[in-house]
């Protein structure tokens, strides 16, 4: 009588199948080279992570970062310690990966963030990655291959984006702390209102 629980089991297989068939772009190491999750059959297209700081800087900020930049901070409750500049670099960063993802066909995207770009000036990719999860497209921090089919997952089966956290407990605090920032917006899914 309940058609729903079938759906599900249908959306199990989907899920599956879309795993074994998509790529994930991963920003990292210095050699350029595939290879695939073990177990799943998900692509993977390792790409020397020194080129999308290349590129990064041979980027210059377009119209549709400025106004992307300024929809985001528009939308913000308030800014602490972050600059309009800041919002800037890290949607440049967005662009930047979405053309290594239409060149490279890759589905989802994920990068050795502080390897490529901890020693530099250049932001991480937390908007970006952001940015990406509300679209739809598994964004991953830390090259994180786990974390990376997680996403992909999470927004097959249930149609929302997911979220990346390494727990780091404070105990002198007594506080929990998620150490990533990378968290999308549109929690309801790609195509509904992003929260504050």
């Amino acid at each position: 009588d309940d058609f729903g629980r079938a759906v599900y089991g249908l959306r199990m297989i989907r899920a599956r199948l879309r795993l074994a068939a998509m790529r994930f772009v991963v920003l990292k190491g210095s050699e350029r080279r595939d290879g695939e999750i073990p177990g799943l059959g998900t692509k993977l297209r390792f790409v020397p992570a020194r080129l999308f700081l290349e590129e990064y800087r041979r980027t210059e900020v377009s119209g549709e970062v400025r106004a992307l930049a300024a929809e985001m901070i528009g939308g913000a409750e308030s800014l602490r310690g972050t600059t309009e500049a800041d919002v800037v670099n890290g949607l440049k960063s967005y662009s930047v990966a979405r053309g290594f993802l239409e060149r490279e066909e890759g589905d989802g995207i994920t990068m050795d963030c502080l390897g490529a770009l901890g020693g530099t000036e250049v932001s991480l990719p937390c908007i970006a990655w952001s940015r990406m999860l509300d679209a739809g497209i598994p964004a991953a921090c830390e090259a994180d291959l786990n974390a990376a089919a997680t996403h992909a997952l999470v927004l097959d089966l249930f149609g929302v984006p997911g979220f990346q956290q390494d727990p780091v407990p404070e105990t002198s605090r007594g506080t929990l702390i998620g150490a990533h920032c990378t968290c999308p917006t549109r929690l309801g899914g790609p195509g509904k209102p992003p929260a504050p």
